[in-house]
């Protein structure tokens, strides 16, 4: 049967290629070329770049697309699908008028200010004008305000700096940027970020010693804090050795469980790790009046134990 000039779908025959395949055109003037059995079994009507033609809506006997029905009626196609999805009739989709969420009714937000150079400023214009400088962010800005700084110490001082003041629990300023002299009595000075390289301890811990009244020869010299050591690991001597209860399992291929059973046990290490475990196996004999067996092994020998 000739499928020159055939109509399938969308798609029109202009000629066959092939056996297997022909040259289409689609309603949209596109040339394809298709298969002619997904032709014949309808797999394929439109070419791939095939425009699907925007569905209408009847309303009061008109036909309407999405985008009309916006631009005619002021229902946005959004609200409009998300209506007929729930199962909405078309005219009441239409006619119901779009609900506007009703306008706030608490006060407007008070921008707390700080006067800076005869004007006053938010938060924000002061983290733009520290951007330029220390980069700080507005969460510190604001820390250091609500703590009692004044704006310019907020906007002069780096991070991590104790506020200008600060004293120690015998009367000693703190301040950053100071020089140390270690040890006492040298005439080597060092910042509070070179104590704490030559102590190899936090900067933080650093400060923490100054403010408790630590001269800086205590301060180098004591070491971190650590927690107290956990209580050594009890080991075992074998063939000259130590070895924990681990390391005798991966040595003799036995379970922890068993090598702790035989320790509790009190059995002396080479029989711990030497004497293989206990397996019991069933083992039935040719002759059916006699009963089941249990061959015991140990020491690599079998011993036939009769029931």
């Amino acid at each position: 049967m000739p499928l020159v000039n055939r109509k399938f779908g969308h798609l029109t025959v202009i000629r066959t290629k092939d056996a297997f395949s022909c040259e289409c055109v689609c309603s949209c003037n596109r040339k394809v070329t298709v298969a002619i059995k997904s032709l014949l079994d309808e797999s394929i009507d439109r070419c791939h770049k095939h425009r699907t033609v925007a569905k209408k809506y009847t309303y009061r006997k008109k036909e309407y697309t999405t985008s009309e029905i916006s631009d005619k009626f002021g229902v946005s196609r959004q609200t409009f699908m998300l209506r007929i999805h729930r199962g909405w009739s078309i005219k009441r989709a239409i006619e119901t008028s779009t609900r506007r969420k009703p306008q706030s009714t608490l006060p407007p937000r008070i921008v707390k200010t700080w006067p800076y150079q005869g004007r006053e400023v938010t938060i924000k214009e002061l983290w733009e004008i520290s951007k330029s400088g220390l980069g700080l962010s507005r969460q510190a800005i604001r820390a250091r305000l609500v703590g009692g700084w004044t704006i310019d110490e907020t906007l002069t001082i780096p991070l991590q700096q104790p506020k200008p003041g600060t004293v120690s629990k015998h009367g000693k300023a703190i301040t950053r940027g100071k020089l140390y002299e270690y040890p006492v009595g040298s005439g080597n000075h060092y910042t509070m970020r070179q104590l704490a390289r030559l102590a190899g301890i936090n900067i933080n811990s650093v400060k923490n010693r100054l403010v408790d009244g630590w001269s800086t020869d205590r301060i180098v010299n004591t070491p971190a804090y650590t927690a107290p050591r956990r209580a050594d690991v009890h080991t075992y001597e074998y063939r000259g050795q130590t070895y924990t209860i681990a390391q005798l399992g991966k040595l003799s291929g036995i379970a922890l469980p068993t090598i702790r059973s035989r320790i509790r046990n009190n059995w002396d290490i080479e029989s711990v790790v030497n004497l293989p475990v206990l397996t019991q196996t069933k083992e039935h004999s040719d002759d059916p009046t006699t009963t089941t067996s249990l061959r015991q092994t140990t020491m690599g020998t079998a011993v036939s134990t009769p029931a």
